[in-house]
């Protein structure tokens, strides 16, 4: 069984039935009508190695599409108080909210290390995708790959990452698209669509993935 964590979209999830295996997405939300497992992941994960989540084992596989929201570089803007949305905020606004925030990442990377770990632990294969994002970079180390997802049949000029455990994503397998989607920059999207993948996109992802 493939879990698919944090997908609700089943974008991941068809592509992997499309291609003969057993997925299922697992998320808090159901905006798509597509999450077969209704659980708040965070807390599934602070449990381990108990719960819900402790039945995976290396014969199956996580695909974990990690929210970006605390992990994006967009955080250093953020952090510095000089963030558009701030501009009419007052100094206290600005100390608390970049408090809770720092505290909110803070848990957010702790509960991703315990996802790694539990997985190297238990040799169950692990990818982790997100935006490139230079803080995990420097925290979590060498990623497996990065690229521009238009570049690889997605609709977005998307910078992503995906760091792998006990697999790997094999780039010399990916087929490189022409898209030309110079109009379609993250930039100008707004909320979860900022995230959807193309069903090209994710099919050929999956076809590059090695198990170790």
């Amino acid at each position: 069984m493939i879990y698919c964590l944090f997908e609700q979209s089943g974008t991941f999830k068809n592509e992997l039935i499309k291609a003969g295996y057993d997925a299922i997405d697992i998320d808090l939300e159901n905006q798509f009508s597509c999450t077969d497992l209704q659980i708040d992941l965070f807390a599934a994960i602070e449990k381990l190695p108990h719960g819900f989540l402790s039945d995976i084992t290396s014969d199956d596989m996580i695909i974990a599409f990690f929210p970006c929201t605390w992990f994006c570089d967009n955080n250093m803007l953020l952090f510095s108080g000089k963030a558009y949305q701030m501009r009419n905020w007052t100094e206290a606004q600005k100390k608390d909210y970049i408090q809770q925030r720092r505290h909110d990442r803070t848990r957010a990377f702790y509960l991703l290390q315990k996802l790694i770990r539990h997985c190297k632990k238990y040799n169950i294969p692990l990818i982790v995708e997100n935006p490139v994002s230079h803080y995990l970079i420097k925290t979590l180390g060498a990623y497996t790959i990065a690229h521009r997802r238009d570049r690889y049949g997605d609709k977005l000029q998307k910078r992503t990452m995906y760091y792998c455990y006990n697999c790997t994503i094999n780039e010399s397998k990916l087929k490189l698209y022409n898209n030309k989607v110079t109009g379609n920059k993250v930039q100008h999207i707004r909320g979860i669509q900022r995230s959807l993948m193309s069903s090209e996109y994710a099919a050929n992802i999956i076809q590059a993935i090695e198990r170790w």
